[in-house]
């Protein structure tokens, strides 16, 4: 940003808040911007960063609230190491799960002589099932 003069009053720019504090610092040593010229292209920079985990305490869909799976979570993973996205992850299988359930009970209701497990990357009809069913699920999850 320094070199190509993309800097200063006219730029803003905005930077994912999730990188350690003075991370620029470390990044400087393998690069070949000099610090000064770094800070000068970052000033005024916005981060920006996300709540990984729902603050509120209402039971999802497991029927644990956020903060019970996150104590769940650290219990199980004990000193491992830990994602901010695994709320994501756990609900995404969610997803999975509530979507492959509304299309068997489609299927049973429309008597499609069909079964999930006939799907494949050409059965179009099973897809278009798969992305209807997808689109419709709705739920409150961790994050």
């Amino acid at each position: 940003a320094y070199v190509e003069e993309m800097y200063g009053s006219k730029y803003q720019w905005i930077i994912p808040g999730w990188y350690e504090n003075l991370w620029w610092e470390s990044w400087i040593n393998s690069s070949h911007c000099l610090s000064k010229n770094l800070l000068a292209a970052m000033e005024g920079y916005i981060g920006v960063d996300f709540e990984p985990l729902s603050s509120k305490m209402n039971k999802t869909i497991s029927g644990r609230t956020p903060q019970q799976y996150e104590r769940e979570y650290n219990a199980k993973r004990g000193d491992g190491q830990s994602s901010k996205f695994h709320g994501y992850a756990y609900d995404g299988i969610w997803v999975i799960a509530k979507t492959l359930q509304r299309a068997m009970k489609y299927l049973n209701a429309t008597n499609k002589h069909q079964k999930i497990e006939d799907f494949n990357y050409t059965n179009h009809k099973l897809g278009k099932i798969f992305l209807d069913a997808m689109n419709e699920t709705n739920f409150f999850g961790v994050t």
